[in-house]
């Protein structure tokens, strides 16, 4: 690559300044304060653009605007750069095939300096630009980046530090270095904690496991029930219409009673029917009772098996007396003993249990066999007394009441009504009417449907109160808990799974950074230094030749007594030193030679090494294009 062409229209104190250099070594002699160093920044403005920290200086002072262009061939091309910086407003940048035309479209922050010379801004300024005074090669310059980088992963643009940094803060995201602690650690130790959890959690929840089974049970038997009061209450309606339908023709009959005929039945003939209706309906409610108690302490009997643990146990022990008096061993006699006694200790409970439920259930039959005793003479007593009496039903009887009354007061139309007011019970005929519309007659009356609904209710109380005493909702609450524990502990474990794959795949990455890093110091380092210390010796006559350079770029010089550090030289010396070493720097970073742009850096040199460095230019020029501007001679 050469440089054909430098046009500045504004730029520092250079305004309308044009320069065409040639191939090989170009000098530019101009005065002080002509604006050397200027032009080296405009060079550096063209390729990377503007850069408050370096460009802001040499904007102009005037308020003008920055402009110019660079026309330089690469690769058998021409390339124009040309560049407007207005005091205000965005820049303007156009890069120029003149060979096709063709402009080449960068993006917005894509500068051309890496696309044609390969570097950075930096490493560029620190290769091959060198202004006045300022030849220092240390580990802060962009070179050091450039020269390591490409060392250790082989692409100067990718940063060797800037990946074992981001390594090291990838890695003090699970582990702390150089100590056993950090998120991971912390993560593993949550998890140790949540997994202690679960198994108490699980613990619990299989305590209870029992409690469950026998509250569900209890809410099947709740919902039954309540369907049966539902239906009760149903009934209960329909039985209120049944009765006031029969209410009404009782009271109709009422009205067409005779007057002053005396009843058939006697007074103590229609108590004896009353109380035999009273006793045959308690007997069937008593034998209806003992029926439903009965039922339920044969469903908790049948209910209450025996478990089969003792029944393998005893099955256990009886085979392990068998073997023992098969084959005389003791052993066996004392585990066939310990079996059968275990088997006792388990059912022994169960036992008693049964027994005592048999007992409940016994009682209960005969208490049904009572009830059903007492029913059947009460049935046997009413049914003698209707067929002799040729009464029916408690509403007759109750007609017959009506009857002496009416035929003891003279069946007069006060009495009637007096009658009429007992039968209606404090209710109106509408009342009745409204009751008994749709109605039909029903065998159980509202009364008896009541006590029945009564019952159920009492029943349904006693079943909830049940359902409370076990706790069933602390028995859900513990299954949330364990629910919710379980996949925190997935969730972790995953995690943990994930962090340490990352962590070790974080240890192997700066394992190889490491190597490459050793690579830098073992293969290219020297490279570096024994082209660097070729350079040297030609700058100071053969005095200096040799150059070593560790990991952190210090430089050392072989002297005569032995090496030191290069800051320890004279200021001539180090300018030689660090001179060979950016010769050496540029001619390694770039397989195409660049130009190399200096503003006068031999100062510090005497005439003699000033004489050598003319000689090492003319001879770096033979394969590159150097611009070189000086004051002197």
């Amino acid at each position: 690559m050469k440089i054909l062409n430098l046009q500045v229209r504004r730029f520092g104190k250079l305004k309308d300044f044009e320069w065409s250099p040639d191939v090989g070594l170009n000098i530019l002699r101009q005065p002080n304060e002509f604006g050397k160093t200027t032009l080296i920044y405009f060079i550096f403005y063209m390729f990377y653009g503007y850069d408050a920290k370096r460009i802001k200086p040499y904007l102009p002072w005037s308020g003008e605007e920055a402009a110019g262009r660079i026309l330089f061939e690469q690769e058998g091309k021409r390339w124009q750069i040309e560049r407007r910086h207005p005091a205000k407003g965005a820049e303007k940048r156009q890069v120029l095939c003149l060979d096709t035309g063709e402009e080449l479209k960068l993006p917005t922050r894509e500068q051309p300096g890496p696309h044609f010379l390969g570097l950075d801004s930096e490493t560029f300024l620190r290769s091959f630009c060198i202004t006045q005074g300022d030849l220092l090669f240390s580990r802060t310059d962009g070179l050091d980046v450039a020269l390591k980088n490409m060392a250790a992963t082989g692409d100067e643009n990718v940063s060797y530090r800037q990946a074992e940094d981001y390594l090291n803060k990838q890695h003090t995201r699970y582990m702390y270095r150089g100590k056993n602690q950090g998120p991971l650690l912390e993560m593993k130790e949550r998890l140790a904690a949540g997994r202690m959890e679960q198994q108490e959690l699980r613990r619990q929840v299989d305590a209870r496991i029992t409690e469950r089974q026998e509250w569900e049970v209890l809410q099947q038997e709740t919902a039954q029930k309540e369907e049966q009061i539902h239906a009760l209450r149903v009934m209960l309606k329909q039985a209120e219409g049944s009765d006031a339908l029969k209410l009404l023709r009782r009271l109709d009959a009422l009205k067409n009673l005779p007057r002053a005929e005396k009843p058939k039945v006697s007074k103590e003939e229609i108590t004896a029917l009353e109380q035999a209706f009273e006793q045959a309906e308690r007997a069937r409610f008593d034998q209806g009772r003992a029926e439903e108690h009965l039922e339920k302490f044969q469903a908790e009997f049948y209910e209450k098996k025996l478990s089969l643990w003792p029944i393998l146990l005893l099955i256990a022990g009886g085979a392990a007396a068998v073997a023992a008096a098969a084959i005389p061993f003791w052993p066996l006699y004392l585990a066939a003993v310990a079996l059968v006694l275990v088997a006792l200790i388990l059912s022994l409970p169960q036992i008693a249990a049964r027994k005592r439920l048999e007992k409940v259930v016994l009682a209960a039959k005969n208490e049904r066999e009572q009830a059903q005793k007492r029913a059947e003479a009460a049935n046997r007593a009413l049914e003698a007394l209707r067929e002799k009496y040729r009464i029916f039903s408690k509403e007759e009887v109750q007609d017959l009441r009506i009857a002496w009354g009416v035929y003891e007061s003279a069946a007069g139309a006060e009495t009637l009504a007096l009658q009429e007011q007992a039968l209606l019970g404090g209710r109106t005929r509408a009342e009745l009417e409204l009751l008994a519309q749709d109605a039909k007659e029903t065998e159980e009356t509202a009364e008896q449907v009541r006590r029945r609904l009564a019952q159920a209710e009492e029943q349904l109380r006693v079943l909830r109160g049940k359902l409370e005493t076990l706790r069933h909702q602390d028995l859900q609450a513990l299954w949330a808990r364990l629910g919710e524990q379980t996949q925190t502990n997935m969730n972790l474990e995953k995690q943990v799974e994930e962090g340490e794959r990352q962590l070790a795949a974080i240890r192997l990455s700066l394992s190889w950074l490491r190597e490459a890093n050793e690579e830098m110091n073992t293969r290219f380092a020297p490279r570096l230094c024994a082209l660097a210390g070729k350079h040297l010796a030609a700058l100071t006559e053969g005095k200096y030749d040799t150059l070593t350079l560790d990991d952190r770029f210090a430089i050392r010089l072989q002297g005569e007594e032995g090496t030191h550090p290069a800051e320890e030289f004279s200021a001539g010396t180090r300018d030689a030193v660090y001179f060979a070493f950016r010769l050496a720097a540029g001619e390694m970073l770039s397989e195409t030679p660049l130009p190399m742009v200096l503003d006068d850096p031999f100062t510090n040199l005497d005439p003699a090494r000033k004489k050598a460095a003319e000689g090492l230019l003319q001879k770096a020029a033979e394969d590159r294009q150097i611009l070189y501007f000086t004051c002197h001679e």
